[in-house]
């Protein structure tokens, strides 16, 4: 006699973890755009914005850019824009790394929107590019989730993480092929049970 095992929303959505990581390696859109735009930017510093699990991924990124570019990379607390409306002095240079699943945390946009007005090129990584942070945003970029109905970023955010590859490869770190050993195959994340 076979029983089913009730599975919750989550654990599903967290099995789907490794068919999103491997669509987000097989459908990746076209990052010439954005490639493009941080090559003429010259970064000389990187700002990541983000909350919850997105601030995992981007604490991630921070590591890979630092390690493989050099540049400096600091994490930006989103209240400092939404509660306490302070002002960026210049962001000239700077990409302005937004992360979020929906893309509608009022804080990000408001981060977003300082950082852009300051000067910085605003990246967005969102489940809808066409959220409200998509459009704050100067490039907004897919994270090809799919709907996530249990957890914010049950399956959207995992370690290793091909969306901070690309990240890192838009910013060009990749020419010498060292960051490769960083990231493992998506089928290395599927669970042993």
């Amino acid at each position: 006699m076979t029983t089913a095992v009730a599975r919750s929303r989550m654990e599903i959505e967290a099995r789907q973890s490794v068919a999103v990581a491997e669509r987000q390696l097989r459908q990746q859109t076209d990052a010439s755009e954005v490639a493009r735009a941080i090559r003429d930017l010259d970064p000389q510093l990187v700002i990541t914005c983000a909350r919850g699990s997105s601030d995992h991924a981007a604490t991630y990124a921070k590591f890979l850019v630092e390690t493989q570019t050099g540049i400096p990379t600091a994490s930006h607390s989103p209240s400092i824009s939404s509660i306490y409306g302070t002002q960026w002095r210049r962001l000239d240079r700077a990409l302005f790394l937004a992360i979020s699943q929906s893309g509608r945390s009022p804080d990000l946009i408001a981060s977003a929107h300082a950082a852009r007005e300051a000067g910085a090129l605003v990246v967005a990584l969102v489940n809808e590019p066409s959220s409200p942070l998509g459009d704050a945003s100067c490039i907004s970029l897919p994270i090809l989730a799919g709907p996530e109905e249990s957890v914010a970023a049950t399956k959207s955010w995992r370690r290793p993480n091909p969306m901070s590859e690309r990240c890192c490869r838009w910013l060009g770190c990749w020419a010498s092929g060292r960051a490769a050993r960083h990231f493992a195959r998506p089928s290395k994340l599927r669970p042993k049970c």
